[in-house]
């Protein structure tokens, strides 16, 4: 698994890249790509680990990564949208484990 393309996918979908939800965002789609599994126990399984190698917190992890995400649909353009297309823009943004579940089936 290439950390590199999951990077360059986010940035080319508007990812602001200084925020500190990025990496951690880059972090649990490249874990869940390795082992799907874990998208069903994403805060135990996923965002805990991001957690201890970032000496944070699971709630922070959690609303860093929602940062990123709005960011993204609200900078982005329709192709974003194009990947959730059960989510229209009036109706908003996928959550966290519906993005990182999409995404990182992507890059299995």
């Amino acid at each position: 698994m290439n950390d590199n393309n999951i990077m360059k996918f986010l940035v080319l979908n508007n990812a602001p890249m200084h925020l500190k939800g990025f990496v951690c965002l880059c972090r649990s789609i490249e874990i869940v790509s390795l082992d799907y599994n874990k998208v069903f126990s994403i805060e135990k399984e996923v965002y805990s680990v991001i957690a201890r190698e970032n000496h944070s917190t699971t709630d922070r992890v959690n609303r860093n990564i929602r940062t990123v995400i709005e960011s993204m649909f609200n900078r982005g353009d329709d192709k974003l949208y194009s990947y959730f297309n059960y989510i229209s823009e009036s109706k908003g943004k996928p959550t966290n484990k519906e993005f990182i579940a999409v995404i990182a089936s992507m890059f299995k």
